[in-house]
């Protein structure tokens, strides 16, 4: 019954602060400034890519597990990148506007996938907002905007609560805003294009550079896409199925146990317990690998994300 934890990186950011580390129980391991953790990441390069904790793979990226490990995942072979970013974060400023590369546009640039994303609520302040889509009709509606300084009219805006579930497609104009506690799934393209930071400036009092034509060249016009509802299947609801990630969501309460196909990576979002006699609490990672079952025990919620092979 084997289960197997990941260390999470840390992320500093502008919008940063305390709040990230205090939810996840991180303050003894991360400095203040924390906007971010990645949970997982088999990014390429140092420091990018998160390392198991658990014997036998102990010491061990998941780029490293991926690559010579492909039955912990359900596969004979693994092609291309480890395909997920898994963060937890607590913004306390707001994020600039920002957009991802769809596949083409991401090929053009060198990049192996686009960047399709999607958030889970754990935790809402009053009154707590996203920019979600935008009001233009056409890209020479949005240029005019542009040139005459209406950057206000261009977002639209998207109240959130409590266990919200929103889907990002790459192309879509969005950006978290401060006061929420977030699980976020990401493809592993680890490239944003700013389209507008509000004029902030970083320490050093600069203000940090927007990839403006890049970004207004993924912007996508299309209508906001309608998710299908929730598709519960005791104990798991399925939040999303889609060809980039299936993201489901697990409430235990007392005991709990259920049986993996494909690999999921999971997060305690909220409470504490045990995952297969082990202490869990807000912010534990941990592998599940394919054909696993894990056992669950306590008062908490995870969440789990895989890719499949639709």
């Amino acid at each position: 019954m084997s289960i197997y934890f990941f260390e999470p990186i840390p992320r500093y950011t502008i919008w940063g602060g305390k709040a990230c580390n205090a939810y996840f129980h991180c303050e003894d391991r991360f400095q203040d400034g924390v906007g971010q953790i990645w949970a997982f990441s088999g990014q390429d390069g140092a420091g990018l890519s998160t390392v198991c904790t658990t014997a036998p793979y102990e010491g061990r990226t998941l780029k490293d597990l991926w690559e010579q490990e492909p039955a912990l995942f359900g596969f004979k072979k693994n092609e291309g990148p480890f395909p997920l970013i898994i963060s937890l974060v607590a913004p306390e400023d707001d994020l600039s506007l920002q957009v991802h590369p769809d596949d083409v546009q991401a090929a053009k640039a060198g990049y192996p996938m686009g960047k399709n994303e999607a958030w889970y609520f754990i935790r809402c302040r009053d009154g707590a907002s996203i920019v979600y889509d935008h009001n233009m009709e056409s890209p020479d509606q949005l240029k005019q905007y542009i040139d005459d300084e209406r950057w206000d009219e261009i977002p639209k805006h998207r109240p959130v609560k409590d266990g919200d579930f929103v889907y990002i497609p790459a192309g879509m104009l969005h950006a978290m805003g401060k006061g929420v506690v977030v699980y976020e799934i990401q493809q592993s393209t680890d490239v944003t294009y700013r389209f507008y930071d509000y004029h902030r400036k970083d320490k050093n009092g600069n203000e940090r550079p927007l990839q403006l034509k890049e970004a207004i060249e993924c912007l996508h016009y299309e209508p906001a896409p309608v998710l299908a509802p929730p598709v519960e299947d005791d104990p798991c609801t399925t939040l999303i199925r889609c060809p980039s990630f299936t993201v489901m969501k697990i409430d235990v309460d007392d005991h709990v146990s259920f049986k993996t196909g494909p690999y999921r990576l999971v997060t305690v979002t909220e409470g504490r317990g045990t995952a297969n006699r082990t202490p869990v609490q807000e912010g534990s990672s941990f592998l599940l690998p394919a054909g696993e079952t894990a056992f669950l025990d306590g008062q908490m919620t995870l969440m789990t994300t895989t890719t499949e092979k639709l």
